[in-house]
């Protein structure tokens, strides 16, 4: 205890040692969990699994190699994959490996525009344009058709592309940004890969016969 007559001392501040005390609650935090994106991917795939009677052949591909990534679920049109948790002897999946073009998508508008375009359809066309960056989205539904344009640029130059997809799965794995779509030119039935930081997903393209029952 201090006296009136004794002056307590003041305590000098100390930027750097604040700043050290502050990395190390910084370091003493917990890791970031598992995105949420990847759990909602497994869990809707799981749903898909419950009405699937390939269910159990399909499990047998679980744990396989495929693109450096180890397949953690798969309905038979999406395969989710993730990195391997340490370095094993993996069995190859037996797909061929992705395609050598890809394209970087960073803008969170892309799900809002798909979300657009599936309101009357459950299928979507991507177009990419390479010598105007354009990247389009269409639908045909029973009754109301969409399409919207918006510009993608890419630090490269890749060629043009053109693929559908089922709506309900390209909404349900968009989720982080940015997303890299790695696909073959001329071959809109090649399974296309989108990569993302933490997880990948191999999905299925459906082709144009599909698309036409689909929008009957």
């Amino acid at each position: 205890m201090y006296t009136k007559k004794q002056i307590r001392p003041t305590k000098y501040f100390d930027p750097e040692k604040w700043l050290n005390s502050i990395r190390v609650k910084e370091l003493r935090c917990p890791k970031p969990k598992m995105s949420s994106s990847l759990n909602a991917i497994e869990t809707s795939i799981q749903r898909e699994n419950i009405r699937n009677d390939r269910v159990e052949r399909l499990n047998g591909y679980i744990g396989r190699m495929y693109a450096d990534r180890v397949v953690k679920a798969t309905d038979g049109s999406r395969v989710l994959l993730v990195r391997p948790e340490r370095w094993l002897e993996y069995e190859p999946l037996g797909l061929s490996e992705p395609g050598p073009d890809h394209l970087t998508i960073n803008n969170p508008d892309f799900y809002n525009a798909i979300k657009r375009a599936s309101v009357d359809s459950d299928y979507v066309t991507i177009q990419f344009n390479s010598e105007t960056w354009e990247l389009t989205l269409s639908s045909q539904g029973e009754q109301v058709s969409a399409e919207e344009t918006m510009t993608c640029p890419q630090k490269h130059s890749p060629p043009d592309m053109e693929f559908s997809l089922n709506a309900k799965y390209l909404l349900n794995l968009l989720g982080s940004w940015p997303v890299t779509i790695h696909y073959e030119s001329g071959r809109p039935n090649k399974p296309l890969l989108f990569e993302f930081r933490d997880y990948s997903v191999l999905i299925m393209p459906l082709k144009a016969s599909e698309c036409k029952a689909v929008a009957a």
